[in-house]
């Protein structure tokens, strides 16, 4: 059944006669312009295509660019920038859609997936970071852009009529013949080697034959051959690896324990040869990234979104950091810049330690900041840490940065909103919120709090005896009560009373007394 989707435009022939006015042979400045009247009411009404958006963007600046009468001229600066902000935003509102993982992902490689040219993308770089292109690049490429909006998003919505897609809808990956080559047969195939060594003789041929499925199923899988899409399809083989059956034992008892943390020799055997082979396969076009880093990326992403509630099964999660530890044990500390990433946890370089524990401290769930925990572990455990300078510059500025995303967590995962059936539970609730509380004060606080005095007690006031108050200020001494610390007394006058003596005064006063003595004799009281 195919669900009704929202359009900006009525029918479909309102969308074929946009298309007609725009790119028809016959097509003019004058239709052209009818056209983006038309488009500006599109986007009004929302829920526009960013292909429409950006059909509309570009063509005004080439309408607005030519000699026509219709527009004024305008300076060269000015038409450079629209033309940059314009390539800018037809790139990055086709690569968007397309970021679905936790770790972004490469701009190039997200270009070729939907086959747009590598030089639209250096050409966005270069007007995001460097100076401006020229203004003949800048049309030049305005006009390849309409053109590649024409075949990708107009003429192919015309074909199709599905005018809702902005961007090719690629079809999922068919996992189950990798399931079989990589949880049935190499498994198998593994552990009888692993059992008896006097079989790797003659299980080779079968080995190599599962290994030539598998690269077959990449080769199959990547979009373009050996370059574009190779990412795509290695995702796939992390996707099965990760799962039950594969990385994870399915026997709770050979996964790691709090106990013993480490992954056994025995599973480390039997998936290692597998890891390594597929690092030798060809990466991606002009990128250094291999299977282990797409490995160790999809094993970071299971990690930094499980919120260790109940659901999550703690072997599993304690098998995936294991293994996501072994993984990154030889990464390099830190990446050189290079190119737009900074770090290795989402561009084209390979995975880093820094990477890697900058996006568990931003995901701050428990499994990824224990993964740092580990990390640190048996990095500070090589025989090179005590000589790696940069090593020890990460462990001491993520050490404070860690705790205090602990606390964070602890505080975000709190539950407050639970019921307290008992005093008891009460208590211990209010004596865990009011040492948090401290600790906090104390962390952000520069002069850590003076102690409050404790009271007496109550043994020591049976006996008669009182316990002396420490005192709060070095240097205190004893001073009549009123006087001030520096010396002196406050000033405490009332202000003298306006054209009243002190005769008067008294008199005053005699008065009042009488008049209450009176009273009081009546019974009335003061």
């Amino acid at each position: 059944m195919v669900h009704p989707r929202r359009t900006p435009w009525s029918t479909l022939s309102e969308f074929t006669h946009v298309h007609d006015l725009v790119f028809a042979h016959s097509a003019t400045p004058t239709s052209q312009l009818d056209a983006l009247e038309t488009i500006n009411v599109w986007l009004a009404r929302g829920n526009c295509p960013h292909a429409v958006e950006s059909t509309a963007a570009l063509l005004t600046l080439v309408l607005r660019d030519s000699n026509s009468p219709h527009h004024a001229p305008h300076s060269t600066h000015d038409l450079r920038l629209a033309y940059a902000m314009a390539i800018v935003r037809f790139v990055n509102s086709l690569v968007d859609p397309l970021q679905t993982t936790y770790f972004a992902r490469s701009i190039a490689s997200l270009a070729q997936q939907i086959q747009l040219p590598l030089w639209f993308v250096e050409l966005r770089h270069q007007a995001t970071h460097e100076n401006l292109p020229s203004l003949g690049v800048l049309r030049d490429a305005a006009r390849q852009a309409l053109d590649w909006l024409y075949t990708h998003y107009w003429s192919a919505a015309l074909s199709s009529s599905s005018t809702t897609s902005t961007t090719p809808v690629l079809p999922p990956l068919d996992l189950s013949p990798l399931r079989t080559l990589l949880l049935t047969t190499y498994k198998s195939l593994s552990k009888s080697t692993l059992r008896d060594a006097s079989l790797v003789g003659r299980t080779r041929g079968e080995m190599r034959a599962c290994l030539g499925e598998v690269e077959r199923w990449v080769g199959e899988n990547s979009l373009g051959g050996v370059g574009a899409g190779r990412e795509r399809a290695w995702e796939g083989v992390a996707e099965v690896l990760w799962s039950e059956g594969g990385l994870v034992p399915l026997a709770k008892k050979k996964r790691p324990t709090p106990r013993s943390p480490s992954l056994s020799p025995d599973l480390l055997a039997l998936w290692t040869p597998l890891i390594t082979h597929l690092d030798s396969l060809p990466s991606a076009s002009s990128s250094s990234t291999t299977f282990s880093d797409v490995l160790i990326k999809r094993g970071l992403d299971i990690l930094c979104t499980l919120e260790g509630g109940e659901t999550a099964d703690k072997s599993y999660v304690a098998c995936v950091s294991a293994w996501a530890g072994e993984l990154v044990k030889d990464a390099p500390v830190s990446l050189e810049p290079e190119g737009e990433e900074e770090e290795g946890e989402g561009g084209e370089g390979g995975v880093s330690l820094k990477g890697v524990i900058k996006s568990c401290l931003l995901a701050r769930t428990p499994a990824a900041l224990g993964l740092i925990d580990s990390l640190f572990a048996s990095r500070s455990q090589s025989p090179s840490a005590a000589e790696d300078a940069a090593l020890k510059d990460l462990i001491d500025r993520t050490t404070p940065l860690l705790a205090l995303a602990r606390q964070v967590s602890q505080s975000a995962s709190g539950s407050f909103g639970s019921r307290v059936e008992t005093a008891e539970e009460a208590t211990r609730l209010i004596d865990s919120l009011v040492s948090r509380s401290a600790d906090l004060a104390s962390h952000f606080s520069p002069n850590p709090p003076v102690p409050a005095p404790a009271p007496p007690s109550s043994a020591a006031q049976g006996e008669g005896r009182t316990e002396e108050w420490p005192r709060r200020v070095q240097g205190w001494r004893k001073k009549p009560i009123g006087a001030l610390p520096a010396g002196g007394f406050a000033g405490l006058d009332l202000a003298p009373l306006r054209c009243c003596s002190l005769s008067n005064v008294v008199q005053l006063a005699t008065r009042a007394a009488w008049t209450g003595r009176e009273g009081w004799e009546k019974g009335d009281g003061w």
